[in-house]
């Protein structure tokens, strides 16, 4: 009786300020430079003699840390304090994007980025694992999006500048910065699973297919954001449309993705998962067939728009599934593995495709959309499932 007292007790739906502040400034100081890094190592190409393999290479080996930490992370959390944990994470972005401002050879740069690689994926796994342990997952999710594109923005607007005084380097100042704002609030870092929510114990044997199936969809995901995003610019260049013009239509699209995470953080899961998640797929289907069929450049900055929308629109609410089908937050974990290792995916194969056709990829895409679609609503399905089957088992 007690047992389904327990479960049967609603979770509280509010979270305090200072505990959101501190996930997001986590965030933002392990992942807001990423987008910004290829713009960035070109600017210092000239002042510390990169090739375009040596650049490469540093961007490889920084992802390449960011995955492997959140595979040890997702093994290790229940052991992890989650705090202390993130503290040294903090400390090594800190000391290694100083070290990255003043780097002056390529050994020095690499390294430093494997390592800032190494931390970065530790704090992001923690991140996701401190999400899944708040009362409202989609939304806290959503609120670091809307600020990690807002950060993004910003940075790119700086190195821009940086860029033309000659020292782009100094864009990693900005993330010591914010490493030194998340250390000052990591005391509030949501540490645990969250009160009157199912334990990992409880909750895993059940949400074991439905978790494998959110993974998934995840995966085949990222895979079609991955054939796609990437061959966007080259696409408006094929258009006739001049770098300038492909850079503001580009930046419009990152506007549509503060505008679908600033959408979900006001609405949360209010209208459920199902028709977001499906809402989101069909409409990244729709801006792909407007990249193939429709040549205009007006319809190409739409297209850019809506698939960067419907982008954004969908992961805090693949978010909040995992984190629902295993409070503990090792899903959550294991999620963010997921995301890197399809964005990594999907250019590769891109690359294959377009030795038959420049528009195969753009198909490929379609039918990613499609799987991940029918696996993350199929684990959707379960989520909602999940407590129906642990009552049960309590009664």
């Amino acid at each position: 009786m007690n047992g389904d007292a327990a479960l049967s007790t609603p979770a509280p739906r509010t979270i305090g300020v200072m505990p959101v502040m501190s996930i997001v400034l986590t965030g933002l100081a392990s992942a807001a430079i990423i987008v910004a890094m290829p713009g960035l190592l070109a600017g210092m190409a000239t002042h510390i003699g990169l090739t375009d393999s040596q650049i490469a290479l540093i961007t490889s080996s920084e992802m390449g840390g960011t995955t492997a930490t959140t595979l040890f992370v997702a093994a290790w959390l229940s052991r992890l304090d989650r705090r202390k944990a993130a503290f040294v994470g903090l400390l090594l972005i800190l000391s290694v994007n100083l070290l990255s401002a003043y780097a002056t050879t390529f050994t020095t740069l690499i390294v430093a980025r494997f390592i800032a690689g190494l931390a970065a994926g530790a704090l992001q796994g923690i991140l996701s694992a401190s999400i899944a342990a708040t009362p409202i997952p989609d939304r806290i999710f959503a609120i670091y999006l809307t600020a990690n594109l807002t950060a993004t923005t910003a940075m790119l607007a700086l190195l821009s500048r940086l860029n033309a005084i000659g020292q782009p380097q100094w864009l990693f100042m900005t993330v010591v910065m914010l490493a030194v704002l998340a250390i000052l609030l990591l005391r509030w870092l949501p540490a645990g699973v969250t009160a009157h929510r199912p334990t990992d114990a409880e909750g895993a044997k059940p949400a074991r297919g439905y978790g494998l199936s959110a993974l998934l969809g995840t995966f085949v995901l990222l895979i079609g954001v991955g054939l796609t995003w990437p061959l966007v610019g080259v696409l408006g260049l094929d258009r006739a449309m001049s770098g300038e013009a492909v850079a503001r239509a580009l930046s419009f699209a990152t506007v549509g993705g503060i505008a679908a995470s600033v959408l979900v953080s006001a609405m949360g899961d209010r209208v459920g998962r199902r028709l977001p998640i499906s809402a989101g797929a069909t409409g990244l289907c729709v801006a792909v067939l407007i990249f193939i069929l429709d040549g205009g450049q007006a319809s190409f900055t739409a297209g850019a728009f809506v698939f960067m929308f419907c982008w954004v629109l969908i992961l805090p609410y693949c978010a909040g599934l995992v984190a629902t089908l295993d409070p503990s937050g090792r899903l959550s974990v294991l999620w963010v593995t997921m995301q890197f290792a399809g964005l990594a995916t999907g250019p590769i194969i891109a690359a294959e495709l377009l030795l038959s056709s420049a528009d195969l990829p753009f198909y490929a895409s379609l039918l990613c959309f499609g799987i991940a679609a029918a696996l993350t609503l199929f684990a959707e399905r379960g989520s909602r499932s999940t407590p129906d089957i642990l009552e049960n088992r309590s009664s």
